[in-house]
């Protein structure tokens, strides 16, 4: 897979292109480049498709002698009758009915739709989350500058306490002896 959220939104024009060849198609199946070449498309992208939609479209076990894989739609291969023994005699695999390859768009469309649906909500999300980011910073701001003010307030508070009881006159004893020392006159 190529990582993408969005495969069928991104690799849509192949895909489509892709799928209805293989559907229709006299084939039984084909190669990347054939396919690259008769439908106009650039090979990296036709191989990109049938790598990452194996759900629809199936590659063979075998190469050719280019080590080329085959390929074409699962429910084409699913219907091919079993090979038979009888000397020359080809296996046919009729093309898809136009209602079985309007059902393979229809599940393509439905896909896009979806992934545009679940796009949109993800960015709603996304949208959101920043939102509250902002807002939590916003107050985190707030409430740092609260907790500093009233840090300054009880650091001046506190010094002024300790300047306070440095600053306080303290009695001056006296010079004259306590009245249980003194002679009698």
């Amino acid at each position: 897979m190529d990582g993408s959220e969005t495969p069928y939104t991104d690799h849509f024009d192949a895909l489509l292109a892709v799928v209805t060849y293989l559907a229709s198609t006299p084939y039984q199946s084909r190669r990347v480049p054939h396919l690259a070449r008769d439908l106009g498309f650039d090979t990296a992208q036709v191989r990109s498709v049938v790598e990452i939609f194996r759900g629809l479209i199936r590659q063979s076990r075998t190469t050719d002698d280019d080590g080329e894989h085959y390929y074409t739609l699962h429910l084409r291969y699913a219907r091919r009758p079993l090979p038979t023994k009888q000397a020359g005699q080809d296996a046919k695999n009729e093309p898809l009915s136009s209602q079985e390859i309007s059902g393979l768009l229809q599940l393509i469309s439905s896909m896009v739709s979806h992934e545009k649906e679940t796009s949109r909500l993800l960015l709603a999300q996304k949208d959101q989350l920043d939102r509250l980011s902002i807002e939590l910073t916003q107050r985190n701001r707030g409430l740092v500058a609260t907790t500093l003010t009233t840090l300054v307030v009880a650091l001046i508070a506190a010094a002024a306490g300790i300047v306070g009881a440095t600053m306080k006159p303290h009695p001056v004893p006296s010079t004259a002896a306590p009245a249980a020392f003194s002679r009698p006159a």
